[in-house]
């Protein structure tokens, strides 16, 4: 696991591995773990602290970024086709299931709510559950469903691979999916918790 840092004014990596107890080595940024060298004893003389105490939780942290790793050779393995035709795949749904699903609820939301509109007191929980499911709704159906059109649109470029902007459109798509999941889950607390 590698740690940005500064050593006599040049940027490097400090250098740790799963079982050693503390940072002992370094590299240059380009190198990578196969240019990993030890600490020179006149680096540490020099500079007070450079025997770095064990960081708490580095262990934890190693073995995240080993997993993250993981998941993304994991990835990589599947060729650009392969990666495309399964986000066409979930663009279709995002388009028939999610944006329709996501403005059937707020319909149905509203028309179950007509009660207690006409009745004219409206409870502060499903106030809170309107407003939380339809700022969900609005992600999902304004972001989420149209990010997911374009990438199912998407084509290799002429080398072959991933487009530039599959990228970023991927990043969105898991943003803002999230966010309003978020939010539809607030929503079914209130309606649940509040009440």
């Amino acid at each position: 696991m590698d740690f940005h840092g500064k050593l006599e004014d040049r940027e490097i990596l400090w250098c740790w591995k799963l079982g050693e107890d503390r940072i002992t080595h370094w590299h240059e940024l380009d190198a990578g773990f196969g240019g990993r060298q030890p600490i020179p004893r006149s680096w540490v003389a020099r500079e007070r602290g450079l025997a770095l105490p064990p960081f708490p939780g580095l262990r934890r942290l190693a073995r995240r970024r080993a997993r993250d790793d993981a998941r993304r050779d994991h990835r990589q393995a599947l060729p650009p086709e392969e990666r495309l035709a399964i986000y066409r795949a979930s663009s279709v749904v995002a388009r028939n299931l999610i944006g329709p699903g996501a403005l059937l609820v707020l319909v149905s939301g509203f028309l179950l709510s007509l009660p207690f509109f006409t009745a004219g007191s409206v409870p502060a929980w499903l106030v809170t559950m309107q407003g939380l499911g339809l700022v969900g709704a609005i992600v999902a159906i304004g972001i989420v469903t149209p990010t997911a059109a374009r990438m199912g649109r998407l084509e290799l470029d002429p080398r072959g691979e991933l487009p530039e902007s599959f990228a970023g459109l991927r990043k969105r798509q898991v943003v803002f999916a999230t966010v309003a999941g978020v939010f539809a889950l607030l929503a079914l607390l209130a309606g649940t918790v509040m009440r």
